[in-house]
């Protein structure tokens, strides 16, 4: 039999055996190298996967806003299948009609000219033998003068803000090359240090300009209206600044070419006290309604005309109230907010609240014109070819309009084959990182890569910058934007580009038989991804011929998502 002190011993040998202390239980480590290798491994995943967000991000927002570029374009169509005059850009000749110098119309027969309003009055009940361009005639008590637009956009935002640029420099739209709301694309800001001080500066001579349609339809007698029928999509402005037509014309213009659910909350509360039917007194301390909104800081938000600034009266905001069961709501549209950041704010709305309704919850909104549209098209006789372009928070700035000197070509450059030593038909080109381009004079074989530098035969255009963005700057150019091509009116995608220190060179070594030469200065070489499909350049000088052409060039407007074909305009659909 065994004792305790016999099994004790036997453990104990064991464990002497093995080459253990006794007392101590040792367990194998792991190696500094092993350590480092696995935070390599662990590290690679974790940047793998840090890498998604961003990517994933950015593809969130892209389908985002393809998903309501697409669903704008379906709202213009169902809203255009009604509204037949809107691909006209404006409304046919009507017999008895009170006209607004500025007002542009068409005959009744499609054709590639419209007739401007140059004097106002009522017309006649017969229409009119209608003018050619640059001619007038007397319609009653109308004056006629006839343009033409071959090219046209049917642009709701950009009429009114340019019309409202005039407005802030107390000027008067008028008629002719000096009516800028009437013309998209400029040659020319006439400015000062990139800042706008003649907005009445000519575009360039009115019978070659890209006329802009404000999309409804002339009304110079509209009155107040914050939400234009059906019959006035959006009322003229008054000549005189600082009138109701100017905040009535713009919320037609929003509701007419902005998607309808671009609004933003800027309070959501129970925090508040009804003052009046007509007024509330925000009481939530979180509430800054007044420091997000005031534009010239004195306290007072003001949507109507008494406003100090014109900031202010571009704002739109509007209040929905809610009663205790959530069931029962009312909109109204928002007028003055006064009162202090973080204290107490006070609404004020036209419209009485109905008898026995008592708001419990109150979201304020601000309109944002997150995505609008803007139609280009351009005529073959009485048919009308056209895209609808959607931007996302399309700017408002003139700058964004320039037309940059640019001759769009049908034929790619596909290598200079008369040049000795180079008998290929793709581009044997190189860019030097100092935008200066060199052909690469290599013998190869008919419609073969032969040199690492070969440019495979892609349409590119040759821009030059306008001056008037500044020296040091330049336009919006970005891979996967959009160009316009002023003359024609088409648009293109941006394959790639690269600045040339000197837009006259690379055009010579480029396109050298291509319209005109381009002035000298900074500029870029574009590769668009669809091959041109009229070219442009050439400029007739005649207003009266049958075909005069548009000003060459190309115009780059930042926040465009896409372009839309639409289906071809014939006569009897317009």
């Amino acid at each position: 039999m065994m004792t305790n002190r016999t099994i004790r011993s036997m453990r104990l040998r064991s464990r002497s055996m093995t080459g253990m202390h006794p007392r101590t239980f040792r367990r194998r480590g792991v190696t500094l190298s092993e350590v480092l290798v696995s935070l390599l491994v662990m590290s690679i995943g974790v940047v793998a996967v840090a890498t998604l967000f961003p990517l994933s991000v950015l593809r969130t927002v892209q389908a985002t806003q393809l998903t309501n570029a697409a669903q704008l374009r379906y709202n213009f169509e169902g809203m255009a299948g009604a509204r037949p005059e809107i691909f006209a850009g404006t409304q046919a000749w009507q017999p008895g009609k009170q006209y607004a110098v500025g007002d542009l119309i068409v005959g009744s027969t499609p054709e590639s000219k419209y007739y401007e309003c140059t004097a106002g009055g009522t017309s006649g009940s017969l229409e009119p033998s209608w003018p050619n361009v640059g001619q007038t005639r007397t319609d009653g008590g109308v004056t006629w003068t006839g343009r033409y637009s071959r090219v046209f956009v049917v642009d709701p935002l950009g009429w009114q803000n340019r019309t409202e640029d005039m407005r802030d420099l107390m000027q008067t739209p008028s008629v002719g090359t000096a009516n800028i709301r009437n013309a998209f694309g400029r040659t020319t800001l006439a400015t000062a240090n990139n800042t706008v001080v003649n907005p009445n500066a000519p575009p360039y001579d009115s019978a070659y300009r890209i006329v802009r349609y404000r999309g409804g339809i002339p009304n110079a007698t509209a009155t107040v209206n914050f939400n234009p029928s059906s019959s006035t999509f959006m009322p003229n402005i008054s000549t005189a600044p600082g009138r109701d037509q100017d905040i009535a014309a713009r919320i037609g213009a929003r509701q007419m070419a902005v998607l309808p659910d671009s609004w933003v909350v800027q309070t959501d509360t129970t925090e508040f006290t009804p003052l009046t039917v007509t007024t509330l007194q925000l009481n939530n301390p979180q509430s800054s309604l007044i420091s997000t909104l005031d534009r010239n800081n004195d306290n007072t938000i003001d949507f109507t005309v008494t406003s100090a600034t014109a900031a202010e009266r571009d704002i739109s905001a509007r209040v929905t109230l809610y009663d205790i069961t959530g069931k029962v709501s009312h909109l109204r549209q928002l007028t003055t907010i006064t009162g202090t950041p973080g204290v107490t704010e006070t609404l004020t709305w036209t419209g009485a609240l109905p008898a026995g309704f008592i708001p419990a919850r109150a979201r304020v909104e601000t309109f944002e014109a997150r995505y609008s549209w803007m139609l280009t098209g351009r005529r073959n006789g009485p048919t009308a070819y056209m895209n609808l372009v959607v931007f996302f928070r399309r700017s408002t700035d003139p700058v964004d309009e320039l037309i940059h000197p640019a001759h769009f070509n049908l034929n790619p450059w596909a290598g200079a084959n008369n040049t000795v030593g180079n008998n290929d038909d793709v581009a044997d080109l190189t860019i030097s990182p100092l935008g200066v381009i060199t052909p690469v004079l290599k013998a190869g074989a008919d419609s073969t890569l032969n040199t690492p530098d070969d440019i495979t035969p892609r349409p590119l255009v040759v821009i030059r910058y306008n001056a008037d963005i500044g020296v040091d700057e330049r336009p919006f150019l970005k891979k996967g934007g959009f160009i316009c091509d002023s003359q024609n009116n088409r648009w293109y995608r941006i394959l790639k580009f690269t600045e040339v220190a000197n837009a006259a060179a690379a055009q010579a070594v480029l396109h050298a038989a291509s319209g005109s030469a381009l002035p000298a200065g900074r500029g870029a070489v574009v590769w668009l991804d669809n091959p041109i499909l009229e070219n442009s350049g050439i400029y007739n000088s005649d207003p009266n011929a049958s075909e005069p052409e548009s000003f060459p060039g190309a115009i780059l407007m930042p926040g465009v998502i896409d372009v839309y074909p639409l289906q071809p305009r014939l006569p009897w659909e317009n």
